[in-house]
């Protein structure tokens, strides 16, 4: 069984993290962009924006 140090740990936590929320962001640009309502999920998208930032900087 192969050791991780803590630092690596949490810096694998935090890249999955950022991976799912920018999962997330593709799929609601991909509905906006087959409704054509650019306003869907306008909020949603913002606060994952901002969560994403915040993951960024953490690394």
């Amino acid at each position: 069984m192969r050791y991780y140090g803590r630092t690596i740990g949490n810096n694998r936590a935090a890249v999955v993290r950022c991976e799912t929320i920018t999962d997330r962001l593709k799929a609601i640009n991909s509905l906006q962009q087959r409704t054509g309502n650019k306003k869907l999920f306008e909020g949603q998208r913002s606060k994952l924006m901002k969560e994403l930032s915040e993951v960024r900087k953490g690394l």
